[in-house]
């Protein structure tokens, strides 16, 4: 910057000092044309992920995002067992509900939308050719009341579904799986999408409560 605001040449001073001319390297213009294209790529994801972010806050989700206050919490640093992190978990959320002005607590993994949700290929029991891949949430007691997800059919996850034992179903994927949305009562055979390194997961199946 120094330089360019003398007005000074780089190429034209090496010359006369070295007492030659300094040759343009042929690859300048190739070096050139890959950071213009990188920068044009870049600016495009850019715009994707801003529209992206933008048609999600315009959806209409039923959630009251500006009636949520969001906790993250890492348990992994802890060497605490699972039991015990839960239990430590489930003694949080009892006393933020004795918090004035809070009217429902969960817990889960992540919200009904956005990050942090898992694949799931669902499928019915006895249509293994009828399976399709979900995005999924574990969550707690009392999750669709606290997000304020509508309802449409059923009931909301209880404390007695805690270990997996009931699912609450979007109407979209209720019918792309059982080509219905009240499908109360009827049986989701699930497998979750196998990470890097971790060997394949086995079926399992639960009851839709909702």
């Amino acid at each position: 910057p120094a330089w360019h605001a003398s007005g000074g040449d780089v190429r034209a001073a090496l010359a006369v000092d070295g007492g030659g001319t300094i040759p343009r390297w042929r690859g300048r213009r190739l070096l050139i044309g890959a950071q213009v294209a990188v920068s044009v790529a870049l600016l495009a994801l850019t715009a994707v992920s801003a529209g992206n972010a933008w048609r999600l806050s315009q959806a209409a989700t039923g959630i009251a995002f500006d009636e949520l206050a969001l906790v993250a919490v890492d348990p992994s640093a802890s060497k605490a067992s699972t039991a015990d992190t839960l239990a430590r978990l489930d003694r949080a959320a009892e006393r933020a509900r004795q918090v004035p002005g809070v009217s429902a607590v969960t817990l889960a993994t992540a919200l009904p939308i956005g990050t942090g949700s898992a694949n799931l290929a669902v499928r019915p029991p006895d249509q293994p050719d009828r399976g399709t891949w979900v995005r999924a949430v574990e969550a707690g007691a009392g999750y669709l009341s606290a997000t304020g997800w509508p309802l449409l059919h059923g009931r909301d996850i209880t404390a007695e579904d805690r270990g997996g034992a009931a699912i609450v179903i979007s109407a979209r994927a209720a019918q792309r799986v059982f080509g219905a949305t009240d499908v109360v009562g009827r049986t989701l055979t699930y497998r979750r999408q196998a990470s890097v390194g971790e060997p394949e997961p086995i079926d399992a199946t639960s009851t839709v409560v909702g």
